[in-house]
C-alpha cells in the first residue's frame, strides 16, 4: 500500500457501522496522495445504497464473515466479526507506518462475549505496546480530554486522588501543540465535586488535580478552573477555550454528545498511529430505517485521520 493510507474498520456489521461507512466514503474527498481500504463483509456492505460508488474508488478487505449476520441483531457473532475486522486492521497498521485508522462503532457488551473487551482505546494501546493512552473528543467548537475513561463512577474518586495524571495532561499537550497548531494552549478543568466543593471550597478531588497541574507551570498552557461542571462547557463554548479536561466518562460524553453529535470524532492521543472514530455507538435500531443514518461523524472522523496523518509524515 504505497503512498497514505486511511484504513477503515467497518464495525459491528448488525449496526451501523457499515452504513455510515459506506456513506460517508461516497462524500470524503481526500488528499490526491491519500487512499482508503474498507475492512468488512461485502455481503453486508453491498446491500448499502452508494457501495458500488465506493468500490470503485476504496480498496475492500472482504473477511465474508457476516452472511449469516442479521442487521440490527447485535450479539456475539457480530461482536466476533467486528473483532476480525480491527485485529485485521491493527495487522494492516503494524505493516503500514505510512497509515491512520478510523474505527467504526462497535457493541462493548458483544464483543466481550468472545473476549474481554473494554473498548477501542484500551485494546489499541494493548495492541501497540502504549503505555498511557487518552481520549479526547474533537468536535467543530468543543474539545475535551477524559482523565478517566470505561471506569466506574464510583472508582474515580479514588483514582483522581491516588493517581498520578501527569502523562495523560503531557499527551493533552502535546496533541493541542503539535496535532491542532495551539502555541499556548487554554485548557478548562471540570471539578469532581458539585459547584467545584461545597461553598467554592475545594475538597481532596480537586486539590489532587490542581497539584499535578502545578507540574505544567512552565510549559505554555493556561489552565483555567476546577470550574464546576454545570458552567465549564458553556465558558469553553463562549470564551473559545482550546479544551476542556473533563475527569470521568459521562462528564465529558453528556455535553459533548449534545454540542456535537453529528461531526463529532473521537481522538486518541499517544499511540504510535493516528486513530481517530465516530462519536457514536452502534445504534442497531436504525438499520431499519436506513435515511435517518447520518455520517457526518464518520466523515469528519476520515477528514481528522487524514490530516493528522499528513502532519504525522511531515
Amino acid at each position: 500500500m504505497p503512498g497514505k493510507t486511511v484504513i477503515i474498520s467497518s464495525g459491528d456489521p448488525a449496526g451501523i457501522g457499515p452504513w455510515v461507512s459506506i456513506k460517508a466514503l461516497a462524500e470524503v474527498r481526500l488528499p490526491y496522495n491519500t487512499r482508503c481500504v474498507l475492512i468488512g463483509d461485502e455481503y453486508i456492505l453491498s446491500k448499502i445504497s452508494g457501495y458500488r460508488l465506493v468500490k470503485k474508488k476504496v480498496r475492500i478487505i472482504n473477511l465474508n464473515n457476516a452472511r449469516h449476520i442479521k442487521p440490527g441483531v447485535i450479539n456475539k457473532q457480530s461482536g466476533r466479526a467486528s473483532l476480525e475486522y480491527l485485529y485485521k486492521a491493527v495487522e494492516m497498521m503494524k505493516d503500514n507506518p505510512s497509515a491512520a485508522l478510523v474505527t467504526g462503532p462497535v457493541s462493548k457488551e458483544a464483543v466481550s462475549l468472545n473476549e474481554r473487551f473494554l473498548g477501542h482505546t484500551e485494546f489499541l494501546a494493548r495492541a501497540f505496546s502504549a503505555s498511557e493512552v487518552l481520549m479526547m473528543m474533537v468536535g467543530k467548537k468543543l474539545r475535551v480530554a477524559l482523565l478517566t475513561r470505561h471506569l466506574l463512577l464510583r472508582k474515580v474518586s479514588f483514582f483522581l486522588r491516588r493517581h498520578d495524571f501527569s502523562q495523560s495532561i503531557s499527551l493533552m499537550i502535546s496533541a493541542l501543540k503539535g496535532w491542532f497548531g495551539i502555541s499556548r494552549p487554554r485548557v478548562g478543568v471540570c471539578s469532581f465535586n458539585p459547584h467545584a466543593g461545597v461553598d467554592t471550597f475545594l475538597k481532596e478531588e480537586e486539590k489532587a488535580i490542581l497539584a499535578i497541574l502545578k507540574k505544567f507551570k512552565n510549559q505554555r498552557v493556561n489552565f483555567i478552573g476546577p470550574y464546576p461542571a454545570d458552567s465549564v462547557f458553556r465558558k469553553a463554548r463562549e470564551e473559545k477555550w482550546d479544551c476542556v479536561l473533563s475527569l470521568y466518562h459521562d462528564q465529558a460524553m453528556i455535553p459533548f454528545r449534545l454540542l456535537e453529535f453529528e461531526k463529532g470524532v473521537n481522538l486518541t492521543v499517544g499511540l504510535p498511529i493516528v486513530r481517530t472514530s465516530p462519536a457514536h455507538g452502534v445504534a442497531a435500531g436504525l438499520v431499519r430505517t436506513p435515511y435517518l443514518i447520518k455520517p457526518g461523524s464518520m466523515k469528519e472522523a476520515v477528514n481528522l485521520a487524514s490530516r493528522l496523518l499528513s502532519l504525522q509524515n511531515l
